[in-house]
């Protein structure tokens, strides 16, 4: 890298000297370099800046220091010989010509650079002035004595300190080094990352905190309304200070390594939520994990921080497959089980910082406080010994989010059905219902929000169990007696809803919270209909039973056809996916008459919802 800074700055030095000489010359700069900018050398000075300031952090020496070091670059390139001019027309050529031009140029001065440093200035600076002295680059033994015992300058020469800064920029001055001391060189170029895995631990506790206050007791809109602080504000006393602790964490890791991450799988994050900063103000629903919507960020974050810790052990034991060494970082435990202890964690000013002061050699001659020699191989075994052994790889295992009234969309609501018989709800008992919910308006959500769990909960039986819990049992009942929930239902749901109602319930409560359960129907199955499909339609419908119909083609659409369960090919024909649906009574539709003689066989899957809307409409007029 710093062969290449260096050729740019040369490069964008000459771009720049040729946009000066002619109005021609500065044309051509405009068109080899794709400047969108009207002033072209306005756009190379801007390019030579930042390579400036990057070749500084790469050699770790103050500006002067740096241009002197560019000068001696420049010096040995009318001395030496160059290296023999190859083409560059690939990026295995261009590395060819930076490790010759780095051979032959720059590590002879890299190998030394405080003497070809100070080197320079004895060449070129007189004795004794206030330059020479700030520089240290005064000889001491021509001052006199007696200006000497003045003046002290060995008691007030300058020492290097000692900083994770200094040390990647030495380590970095031997392009061998990365290959040499693998883990090292992983530590230092993610050092800040590598800080803030500690973090981890935190950021998990966060995750089981909202998802065990807010798991199916939530939609998402409320979700998106609410922030951190309206939490953390509401908690209870004496769980603020757990609370408090894993937002923290959360909120350090976030705000740290959020702006690395750049994917989730496949999917790229968007643009917009790349600048997300977690602070009080920020909606919840960014915390919800889920594999679409905001949940995607706080996954791919969770994803970002297990590959990071992970990478390191995966070094190791590569490098012990090498030695022949028997492997001992591959033990692995799941990510619901860490602890503190189990990550990476190490503070900089009590352990690295003294270790590094311990291995390092560094004169204390006048003129050479500014070199420091570290022992790289010492400081990657104790990486590997201190910070690394005795930790686990981690396998992330977490939970989706479930939001309220999604029951029915990761397929609940079906296996409900398998086990307890459903019935429908009486026209007199859904009148009586819609009256009492309407003089209360928090009562539905609550109510809403009880049945998910009961339904979850039923759905999690299985239909093994099924003789185990009577249909005629009332939803109250249940609640109060199973799930030990002493909740207020109102007082006609808990006289009328039986567990054999729960599928009619859950329909009527969706239409009177104006719920749409189709909203994740995944786009390759909304296609517009063509004007001859929607004739076709039509036609056909008049020998339909709808009341049949509808409620498979509804069913199909939030079990095999929505966010995560749609597999089915949109090419696949409609009719092929409903022949085998079971109609009441047992028999599959395909059985059915009317739908064999009359049902479109040629409309495909992509155009299911659209159909489905469309015959809605038709059963309404």
């Amino acid at each position: 890298p710093m062969a290449m800074r260096v050729l740019r700055l040369f490069l964008h030095v000459l771009l720049g000297l040729s946009c000066q000489i002619s109005p021609e010359l500065e044309a051509q700069v405009k068109l080899l370099t794709g400047s969108q900018q009207e002033d072209t050398t306005e756009f190379v000075v801007s390019h030579l800046l930042n390579d400036w300031e990057i070749l500084k952090k790469l050699v770790g020496r103050n500006e002067e220091e740096v241009a002197v070091f560019v000068h001696l670059v420049c010096s040995s390139m009318t001395r030496v010989p160059n290296p023999p001019v190859v083409p560059c027309a690939t990026k295995e050529e261009r590395v060819i010509v930076e490790d010759g031009f780095m051979k032959v140029h720059m590590q002879p001065l890299l190998a030394n650079i405080e003497a070809a440093i100070v080197s320079y200035y004895l060449n070129h600076e007189e004795d004794n002035s206030l330059v020479s002295d700030l520089r240290e680059s005064t000889v001491i033994a021509k001052i006199p004595p007696e200006e000497r015992s003045l003046i002290l300058p060995s008691l007030w020469r300058f020492r290097q300190p000692m900083t994770m800064t200094h040390l990647t920029t030495q380590f970095n001055l031997v392009a061998s080094n990365k290959d040499q001391y693998p883990i090292l060189h992983m530590f230092l170029m993610d050092e800040e990352k590598v800080r803030t895995l500690r973090h981890l631990y935190h950021a998990l506790e966060w995750q089981s905190l909202l998802s065990k206050k807010f798991d199916k007791r939530i939609d998402k809109k409320l979700a998106a309304q609410t922030t951190i602080g309206d939490v953390l504000k509401d908690l209870p006393v004496d769980e603020h200070r757990r609370w408090e602790s894993a937002y923290l964490g959360f909120k350090e890791a976030w705000n740290t390594l959020w702006c690395h991450v750049d994917r989730y799988t496949c999917m790229e994050i968007p643009q917009d939520w790349k600048t997300i900063v977690v602070n009080e103000n920020l909606p919840i629903c960014f915390c919800l994990m889920d594999e679409k919507d905001e949940g995607i960020c706080t996954l791919a974050f969770l994803n970002y921080m297990v590959d990071k810790h992970n990478q390191f052990f995966e070094k190791l034991n590569s490098m012990h497959q090498e030695e022949g060494v028997t492997d001992s970082f591959k033990f692995k435990i799941s990510s619901r089980m860490i602890k503190p202890a189990h990550l990476i964690s190490y503070d900089i000013e009590t352990e690295l910082i003294p270790f590094l002061q311990r291995q390092a050699e560094q004169q204390l001659d006048y003129g050479s406080g500014a070199t420091i020699h570290y022992n790289f191989e010492r400081i990657q075994q104790y990486i590997i010994d201190t910070i690394l052994t005795g930790k686990p790889q981690i396998d992330l295992e977490v939970r989706r989010f479930t939001y309220t009234n999604e029951a029915r969309v990761v397929g609940s609501i079906s296996l409900v059905k398998d086990v307890i018989p459903q019935v429908p709800l009486g026209e007199d008992i859904k009148s009586k219902i819609k009256s009492e919910l309407r003089t209360n308006s928090h009562l539905s959500s609550k109510v809403l929000r009880l049945l998910e769990i009961c339904i979850g909960f039923l759905a999690a039986t299985g239909s093994g169990h099924s003789h185990q819990i009577p249909g005629d049992q009332y939803l109250a009942s249940y609640i109060k007696d199973t799930l030990l929930m002493k909740e207020d239902l109102g007082s006609t749901i808990e006289k009328s809803i039986q567990l054999c109602h729960l599928v009619s319930f859950w329909d009527l409560l969706e239409k009177q919270l104006n719920i749409d359960p189709l909203e994740n129907v995944m786009p390759k199955y909304t296609e517009k209909l063509t004007p001859h499909m929607t004739q076709v339609i039509k036609e056909s419908s008049q020998h339909f039973d709808l009341t049949v119909l509808l409620p498979l083609m509804k069913e199909c659409l939030i079990r095999h056809l929505s966010e995560g369960t749609g597999t089915i090919g949109p090419d696949v024909p409609i009719k092929d996916v409903l022949d085998v649906c079971t109609v009441p009574g047992g028999a599959d539709l395909g059985q059915v008459d009317w739908f064999n003689d009359h049902f479109p066989a040629n409309i495909s899957c992509k155009f299911f919802l659209p159909m489905y809307r469309l015959l809605i409409s038709l059963q309404n007029k």
